[in-house]
């Protein structure tokens, strides 16, 4: 499998949209579909704590969200 980049930070254009890492995210999610669990654990570690976030918002109780 190959090497997975890590996601460019500082690539937002003038919007705050990051085209850059939207790429490498969907490409990521493309081989992590295929089976590749590198591309997962790089899902994981970019997207984990925002999803977290959103659960306690909605949940209300950190220990569910988690």
């Amino acid at each position: 499998m190959s090497e997975i980049p890590a996601f460019d930070v500082k690539a937002a254009d003038d919007t705050g949209f990051d085209h850059a890492r939207e790429a490498q995210l969907a490409a990521a999610l493309a081989r992590c579909a295929a089976g590749d669990r590198a591309a997962l654990q790089m899902i994981y570690a970019s997207e984990a704590a925002k999803m977290i976030g959103v659960a306690r918002r909605i949940l209300f109780r950190s220990d569910l969200a988690e």
